[in-house]
């Protein structure tokens, strides 16, 4: 097969947080104004549709932040027993 239209497992993924190593996330707008108002030390909630990103903008938001010397804590409230 040719090397060009192998498939590499670290460029594409369906679903889910994409690891902070993933070559491939474009960093959007939201992913600065989030970490700024953060820095600021704004409350900040992070809500859109399903698929549009959210855990991978939290995941890379808390790393650079944790690479800032900025303790984290991250609450998920979808995981809370009804």
């Amino acid at each position: 097969m040719n090397a060009l239209m192998q498939a590499n497992p670290d460029l594409y993924q369906a679903g889910g947080a994409l690891s902070p190593r993933v070559p491939t996330y474009v960093e959007r707008a939201a992913d600065r104004e989030l970490f700024d108002a953060l820095v600021r030390k704004q409350y900040c909630y992070v809500l859109t549709a399903r698929q549009m990103g959210k855990s991978s903008l939290v995941v890379r938001t808390r790393q650079k932040l944790e690479r800032a010397d900025i303790a984290t804590v991250l609450i998920d409230a979808s995981a809370a027993p009804m």
